[in-house]
């Protein structure tokens, strides 16, 4: 039988965590890979949503002051 390797990308971890969502068995060496997978995806998603969200006041607080100077 093939040796399972544990998950490298986001894709695979969301198997496994599927998995386990329907009462199958997992690796523990699967479930931990998972674990620390998905919660490095999840602190660089609020980390970017954080940059996106600054950037966009930005460009919007640029808009204003660009309409404020020709008069609109």
């Amino acid at each position: 039988m093939a040796r399972k390797s544990d998950p490298q990308t986001i894709a695979q971890a969301m198997k496994c965590a599927n998995k386990v969502a329907r009462g199958q068995a997992c690796t523990m060496s699967e479930l931990k890979a998972t674990v620390q997978l998905l919660n490095s995806a999840l602190k660089t998603a609020r980390t970017t949503a954080k940059v996106a969200k600054r950037e966009a006041g930005e460009a919007k607080e640029m808009v204003s002051k660009l309409l404020g100077r020709i008069g609109l």
